[in-house]
């Protein structure tokens, strides 16, 4: 089954049922992807984190993806084990509602994704995330705790770079604060959409 195929089965059944029936597929099939073949393009957004280091910051996100609609998406290597006991305690009753998408490098995802809207949150930029102009389905991507996104990735797609303003006395924030702050504007820029998911 193609993404393409399920989308007409996904109208009719609905968003929710849909997302149940990924789950159990899920369960059964421990490991397929069925977040990229089954469910294209319904998400709010699908936030992507390359490389994270830090499993509580991961499951506060996972937690936030759940409450808002979206998909989520690991890019290895991580800094941590998807079985840590501190991602899942972060994460709370969350996480066995999410079904990450697991993609063993940054090349192997942009090859799966290269040709979807994309947006890069990055210190390395003026352009504030406000003045984007978020669409269901778009792809968030946010670099590691310790390093952001590889520069190589940023200078390619300067005209998609965006920021989190802040005062000279700031040097970043915590990766979950921006993942929810970048996230929800996209949520209020297409809260007719978001209503669905409701």
């Amino acid at each position: 089954m193609t993404g393409a195929f399920a989308q007409p089965v996904i109208s009719k059944i609905g968003i929710k049922s849909a997302k149940k029936i990924r789950f159990i597929l899920s369960s059964l099939f421990f490991g397929y992807n069925f977040t990229t073949l089954f469910w294209s393009n319904r998400e709010m957004v699908n936030i992507v984190l390359v490389e994270p280091k830090i499993a509580p910051n991961t499951g506060t996100i996972g937690r936030l993806c759940v409450n808002m609609g979206a998909s989520l998406h690991l890019i290895e290597p991580l800094g941590f084990v998807i079985e840590d006991k501190r991602l899942k305690r972060a994460g709370l009753d969350y996480w066995h509602k999410l079904d990450p998408a697991i993609w063993p490098s940054l090349d192997a995802f942009l090859q799966a994704h290269g040709d979807k809207r994309m947006w890069f949150a990055t210190t390395k930029t003026d352009r504030p995330y406000f003045e984007a102009d978020f669409q269901p389905g778009d792809f968030l991507l946010f670099g590691s705790e310790t390093t952001g996104l590889p520069k190589e990735l940023l200078e390619a797609n300067k005209e998609k770079c965006i920021t989190i303003p802040m005062t000279p006395e700031g040097r970043s924030l915590n990766i979950s604060i921006s993942v929810g702050i970048v996230a929800y504007e996209a949520v209020r820029q297409n809260f007719e959409t978001f209503k669905g998911l409701m």
